[in-house]
């Protein structure tokens, strides 16, 4: 028995275009909030790759801090923490702007927890939007520039 030859054609496929946008147009201030060490510099490293300055500290109280004495664009912040979750931390963030009149900072929940229903906690919690870990770097760029752009309007 044989089997058939198939000749494939050669051509050039055209490239995609880049869905974000390139390294050196990323120029904002990122705060990372995760407990777990891994997961927080996989997420500054990627941000830092893209040309963000990056802050990225392990606990809500740390944010908080950091937020109280530095501007950053956004902050990213896993859900569930030991110290404090990200569901606290969002809270009293906003409950501080509205007390001080300050302007909201973006912020999206970045966590293993991706139900609808811990979407729909998390915006209620005052969240600007939700990404599943593990993170999909186009889908966390593109909610980035997203908040940002809400923010700044």
């Amino acid at each position: 028995m044989t089997l058939p030859v198939v000749t494939v054609g050669t051509h050039e496929a055209k490239p995609a275009p880049p869905v974000v946008p390139p390294a050196e147009s990323l120029s904002i201030d990122v705060l990372v909030v995760d407990d777990e060490g891994d997961a927080r510099d996989l997420l500054a490293f990627t941000l830092v790759s893209r040309g963000a300055r990056v802050q990225a500290v392990s606990s809500a109280r740390e944010a908080l801090e950091l937020i109280a004495s530095r501007k950053f664009d956004v902050l990213l912040a896993d859900l569930r923490m030991p110290d404090g979750d990200g569901y606290e931390l969002v809270r009293t963030l906003r409950a501080r702007e509205d007390r001080r009149g300050l302007a909201r900072l973006a912020a999206i929940a970045v966590t293993a927890y991706a139900a609808p229903s811990d979407r729909e906690r998390a915006m209620a919690a005052g969240y600007d939007a939700h990404v599943a870990k593990p993170v999909d770097t186009d889908e966390l760029m593109r909610a980035i520039a997203r908040v940002i752009k809400a923010a700044r309007v």
